[in-house]
Parts: structure tokens; C-alpha cells; sequence
């Protein structure tokens, strides 16, 4: 009992330890979500964390920072092509280089309309 209690008490530390080196060595970057650009898949204010030594795959979340008008902004979004892809949404579906890439995925969509537009949506029959 006595060497179970001190393995669940030391694995915070040293989880905590090696994050703390990842961090200082700036192998790991602690990332906090600044919008709900993602949700459902990243609600805001989540926290994540990423390594800027491990490449990137289509689909994957990217991080990066970018210059606005309000100064250099914190932005997480899905990456959707590759180095040589061609992009293209065709009929509200993402395409790369040809191959459609949301097939796979169950996307939700959310759309804000003012009260006056949604009087004039016609419903499909």
C-alpha cells in the first residue's frame, strides 16, 4: 500500500517536472484556446499542449500567432492542406488536391442570422 500511495504521488511531480523542462527548453508550448473558431472540437478558453518539433498532418490543429490591428493575436485552427495541395470548398465541402476531406469528419455548423433573415429562409420541402 505504502509503495502505491508514493507512485500516485510522485507521478504529478514528475509529469510536472519534465513539463516544466519541455517548457524552458522550448520543446513544449502550453496553448489556451482564444476563441470558438473550433468548437465543437475546442471550446474556448480550453488549454492544450504543443510541440513545435512534431510535423503537422492535414487535419491536425496548427498554432500561431499573427499581427491584427489590436496587436500580435494567439489563432488555433485546423490545418486543411499540405505544402503542394490545392483548397478548394466546393458546395460547402473542403477539398485537397481532389480528394474530398471532410467525409470522414461529423461537422457541425452554426450559422447567426438576424431575426428579419430567418423570418425570410424558406424551408426545403
Amino acid at each position: 500500500m505504502k509503495g502505491t500511495l508514493k507512485v500516485i504521488l510522485l507521478l504529478p511531480g514528475i509529469q510536472f517536472v519534465l513539463l516544466l523542462i519541455g517548457r524552458l527548453a522550448d520543446v513544449f508550448q502550453y496553448y489556451k484556446a482564444p476563441t470558438i473558431a473550433n468548437k465543437p472540437s475546442i471550446k474556448l478558453n480550453s488549454r492544450m499542449l504543443g510541440s513545435r518539433f512534431i510535423s503537422p498532418k492535414r487535419l491536425d490543429f496548427i498554432w500561431f500567432t499573427g499581427d491584427t490591428p489590436f496587436g500580435r493575436l494567439p489563432n488555433i485552427y485546423r490545418l486543411c492542406g499540405l505544402p503542394g495541395d490545392i483548397v478548394e470548398i466546393r458546395k460547402g465541402i473542403l477539398f485537397a488536391t481532389d480528394k474530398d476531406i471532410d467525409k470522414d469528419l461529423k461537422l457541425g455548423h452554426s450559422y447567426i442570422v438576424t431575426r428579419n433573415e430567418f423570418e425570410n429562409i424558406k424551408p426545403l420541402t
